[in-house]
C-alpha cells in the first residue's frame, strides 16, 4: 500500500500527532484486519488483534527505524499478535480436555468446501505465507521480511502449503 507522505505521518505520529497517527490507522486498518481474519479464521478475533496492533504500534513508533519498512512492520506485529491468541486459544483447549470440560467438535468441513477452509487446517507457518502471497498478493521477498524468515523459506512453506493442500483436496473427492 502507497500511502502519500507516509514517511511525514511516520514522523508527525512520533511527535505526538494524533491526526496524523488516526490517518495511518485509517488507511492500514482494513490490510491488517484482512491478515489477522485469514490468520485467525474469526472476525470478531481479527478485529480485536487488529485494534491490539495498531495500539502496539502506536506505543512502539519510536522503535521504528526505517518509515518505509512501515507496511512490513505492521504485518510483524499482527502475525506476532494472532500467534499469541492462537497460543492462548490452544493452551484454554489444553486446560479444557485436562480438566473433562467439553471441547469444540472437530473442524468438519462440508462437502462444498472450499479452497481457503482447507487452508485453515494448515499449520501455522504454512498458513501464514499462503496467506500473505496468495490473499494479500505480497512477493515471496516481502513475505519473508514479514515472517522474519528468509526468501527461500517463504517459498518452501508455499510449496509444502500446496502440496498439503492437494492432497486434502484428493482426500476430499
Amino acid at each position: 500500500m502507497n500511502v502519500p507522505n507516509q514517511e511525514n505521518l511516520i514522523q508527525q505520529a512520533r511527535s505526538g500527532d494524533a491526526v496524523a497517527f488516526e490517518t495511518l490507522v485509517n488507511a492500514y486498518y482494513p490490510l491488517i484486519l484482512n491478515f489477522s481474519y485469514r490468520l485467525l479464521g474469526n472476525r470478531a478475533d481479527a478485529e480485536d488483534v487488529t485494534q491490539d496492533v495498531f495500539v502496539k504500534a502506536a506505543k512502539k513508533l519510536s522503535s521504528l527505524r526505517k518509515p518505509g519498512v512501515f507496511n512490513a512492520w505492521l504485518y510483524s506485529i499482527a502475525r506476532s499478535t494472532c500467534t499469541d491468541l492462537i497460543r492462548k486459544r490452544s493452551r484454554q483447549k489444553i486446560n479444557e480436555q485436562h480438566y473433562g470440560e467439553s471441547c469444540a467438535a472437530e473442524f468438519a468441513l462440508p462437502k462444498d468446501r472450499s479452497v481457503w477452509e482447507l487452508v485453515g487446517r494448515l499449520p501455522q507457518t504454512l498458513k501464514e505465507a499462503v496467506v500473505l502471497v496468495y490473499w494479500e498478493g505480497v512477493n515471496h521477498a516481502h513475505a519473508a521480511a514479514i515472517l522474519d524468515c528468509a526468501e527461500s523459506t517463504v517459498s518452501w512453506r508455499v510449496h509444502e502449503a500446496r502440496k498439503q493442500l492437494k492432497g486434502m483436496l484428493e482426500e476430499c473427492i
